[in-house]
Parts: C-alpha cells; structure tokens; sequence
C-alpha cells in the first residue's frame, strides 16, 4: 500500500486474534487500526468491522498475505467514477513468486455463470455506500462476489489493468480442508433469499460445479499438485465437469 501510485487512501488493519496491532499506525497517518474482537470471528466478520469503520468513496480487501500492485488504487478509483461495482483479476502465486494461474483476466464483464467456470477467487470493488456484508462461511469470497452481481443486476465489469496477488501456501485451505465437499453441499443447500431467484439458481450452480471439480481434485494421481495447479491442468485439457459429475 505504501509504494501505491496514488496517494489518496486509507488503510483499515481489522485483527482478528485479539492482539495489539495498533504500533502498525504509526508507520503511515493512512494506515488506521480498527478495534479487534478480542477472539477469533472470522474473516467475514473481521472485515465488516472495517467496512463499518471506512470513510472512503471505494472499498477493496486485502487479506493480510496478499499483495496489490502499485497502480492498484488508481484504476480502483478511475473504474469507481463508472461502474459501482467491479472486479479485478486474481494472481495465484506460489510462496517462491511463481505464478500459477490467474483468474478473471479474459473477461471485459462478469456474470454467475462466467464466474462459474473460473474455479478462483475474486473479489469485490465498489462504492462504499452500496458494499455489501460479508457473511462468515466457507468460500465466503466466492458468495460475496456472486451476491454482489446480483446486487448489480446480473454483470459487473473486470478491471484489467491491475490485479490482486494470492499467495498460495502450504497451509492455504484447498491444500488442509478435508471437508471442503461438504462445505459447498452446505452453500448449494442455502437458500440465497436476498438474491433474485435467477441469481441465487446461478449460484448454487457454480457451487455444484465446484464441488465436482473439488471430487476430482481430491481423487487425483498426482498428489504433487496443488489445486490451482490441478484446475490450470484441466482447464487447459478442457476437461472441465457439468453439474453431477
């Protein structure tokens, strides 16, 4: 945030660990330390404290292993004046700066069932008075956007003259979580109640898709390979499964 080439913006720290982070706001007068819960919430939770907290135009996340290009708050506030909201593209980069994939950089707009077919996370940009809660789930990135274009009215436009950078690690949750399958029987059981009924359908489609390829991932021969690994290997075979597979 410190190298951005636009200088117009606020950085809100949301711990989530009940530990003192607030030396973090003596580094910069922009970097602002939002009060912790005291105990473990939840990303979603941790983030709608600082979406509280914000004072700004625009809204983005950064979660706090990631990284943001330079010029990323500058085409984050151009794109705002036109469209209330907006994605970028994701960069999956191994812990050695690899990179593995990226997501969402062959659309100029996205719709659920474009969305569906990436098999990654992006998040949402927008107007602050329009961002919606996150909610505290598995794939809460994924249910935030989908809901967010729906808010939109079915569309939202990528701006791909910047990125988000994901780091994916050891430790990352397509690479530990065993139970991941049931998580998303869990969102496709869901009954998506402040979407439009079309959007909610798309939705617990993409979630069905998810949880086919996340079968085959989990029954690969080679276990060498992470998942976003496996998904550009079948992305790239065109061997990508329908719902039910």
């Amino acid at each position: 945030m410190l190298a951005q080439t636009c200088e117009e913006w606020e950085m809100l720290i949301c711990p989530d660990d009940g530990e003192d982070y607030r030396w973090m706001g003596e580094i910069d007068p922009r970097l602002r330390v939002v009060s912790t819960a005291g105990h473990h919430t939840g990303a979603g939770a941790a983030r709608n404290r600082g979406l509280a907290a914000a004072s700004g135009a625009c809204v983005a996340v950064l979660d706090d292993d990631d990284t943001l290009p330079p010029n990323f708050v500058d085409v984050a506030l151009r794109t705002a004046k036109e469209s209330e909201f907006f994605t970028v593209p994701t960069r999956y980069i191994s812990e050695n700066g690899e990179t593995i994939r990226i997501v969402g950089a062959n659309h100029v707009e996205l719709d659920i069932p474009k969305f569906s077919g990436e098999f990654g996370s992006l998040h949402a940009v927008g107007r602050r008075e329009r961002y919606m809660q996150w909610r505290t789930c598995f794939a809460q990135d994924v249910l935030h956007l989908c809901e967010t274009i729906d808010r939109a009215g079915g569309a939202i436009p990528v701006a791909r003259d910047t990125y988000y950078a994901c780091t994916l690690r050891s430790t990352s949750t397509c690479a530990v979580r065993r139970d991941i399958g049931d998580e998303y029987g869990r969102l496709i059981g869901m009954q998506h109640g402040d979407m439009a009924a079309l959007g909610a359908a798309q939705t617990r489609a993409l979630f069905e898709r998810r949880r086919s390829v996340n079968a085959g991932f989990e029954s690969r021969p080679d276990r060498t390979k992470g998942y976003h690994e496996f998904v550009r290997d079948m992305l790239e075979a065109g061997g990508v499964p329908r719902v039910g597979e």
